[in-house]
């Protein structure tokens, strides 16, 4: 019986075979078996985490190379040597990156989850790692990605609003007008005597300047009009005293083109870029801090699972020395048996042999 629980563990090479083996050993092994199986799973995932937290700050790597790049090209628009052709191409520059560095907070994924645009995750930019074997709030690190994709230069492209104040005052109108900027219609009160009005142009104004329109019509043959066209309060076009109109038809079609943005929105694009710059280096600092955590949480997990590998193997694998010297000895005694049997049995025809 010994001899077959010994050639049962060394074939096996399990010291427990059954619950009968060790009822209590079986027990505490198969909760360390649970445990190891969980721990490796959490390995996984600890080791996704940070190659999912890894990928986002090679994007945002790039990223910051390009507000770098974006800075510096700031800096030379503001250089009073170049001209309105080297300013331009300049601004063409800064309007591609920008478009790149938005391409990439919107199109950067691990596993098809986007990761810079703020709705990875949970939705809302937020990344749960299980790094435990329980349920519990303490065995997982969350990751939060701001929007970066929403990251505002104002003035780094030709659509972007102008800095510059623009207004234009309309006055002595008894008839009709309206206003257009870059052909797109921005006032146009009822026909007949309009109030005299000053009409704030800046929201509708490009940083690279804009036609302003403005079409007086005489309805009655008595219609009159006049206005005055300031930018950052400086009058740039005006009419002074309402002209009478002493036909029907239009009286004035005015048209203005506002110029590209002075220094001052160069300034403003200058304060965005550092805002963008400041909101990426504060992302990419709690990136780093967690893909940390997450490597000291995976050192311990696979430490512990070592561990308790080892404290299972105590238990549940086969001492071979034992297994091996208990077989061998039963294997001894069993011979041993036989042979003292065999003479034995061989006696009484000894002595019939004698006699």
């Amino acid at each position: 019986m010994r001899s077959q629980t010994a050639i049962e563990r060394l074939s096996t090479g399990n010291q427990i075979n059954s619950a009968a083996d060790d009822a209590a050993g079986i027990s505490i092994t198969s909760g360390m078996q649970a445990q190891i199986i969980s721990a490796n799973q959490a390995i996984r995932n600890i080791s996704d985490g940070i190659s999912l937290a890894e990928t986002a700050d090679g994007a945002m790597d790039t990223m910051g190379a390009i507000l770098q790049r974006m800075r510096e090209l700031a800096l030379q628009s503001m250089n009073g040597t170049l001209s309105s052709a080297d300013k331009a191409a300049v601004r063409h520059e800064l309007s591609v990156l920008d478009q790149e560095f938005g391409r990439i907070a919107n199109t950067t994924e691990w596993n098809d989850d986007h990761l810079l645009n703020g709705t990875g995750g949970d939705g809302s930019g937020n990344f749960d790692f299980q790094i435990g074997t329980t349920a519990s709030k303490n065995q997982s690190i969350r990751l939060s990605i701001p929007d970066l994709s929403n990251t505002a230069l104002t003035g780094t492209t030709p659509s972007t609003p102008t800095t510059q104040t623009v207004h234009l005052t309309i006055s002595g109108v008894d008839d009709e007008y309206k206003v257009l900027v870059d052909g797109k219609v921005v006032a146009a009160p009822p026909i007949g005597a309009t109030p005299d009005k000053v009409i704030d142009l800046s929201p509708f104004i490009k940083a690279s300047g804009s036609r302003i329109e403005a079409i007086f019509k005489n309805n009655s043959g008595f219609g009159s009009y006049a206005y005055r066209l300031e930018i950052n309060g400086k009058v740039v076009a005006q009419e002074t005293d309402p002209h009478p109109g002493m036909t029907t038809g239009v009286l004035k079609d005015f048209s203005y083109t506002t110029p590209a943005d002075d220094p001052v929105s160069v300034q403003t694009m200058f304060s965005n870029i550092d805002e963008a710059m400041k909101k990426l280096t504060d992302a990419r600092s709690v990136i780093g801090a967690t893909i940390n955590r997450l490597n000291y949480a995976l050192d311990l997990t696979t430490s512990v699972t070592t561990h308790i590998s080892a404290s299972r193997s105590q238990i549940l694998d086969t001492n071979y020395d034992e297994a091996t010297s208990e077989l061998a000895r039963d294997q001894i005694i069993s011979k041993a048996a036989v042979a003292v049997l065999a003479q034995a049995n061989q006696l009484p025809q000894t002595i019939l042999t004698l006699l």
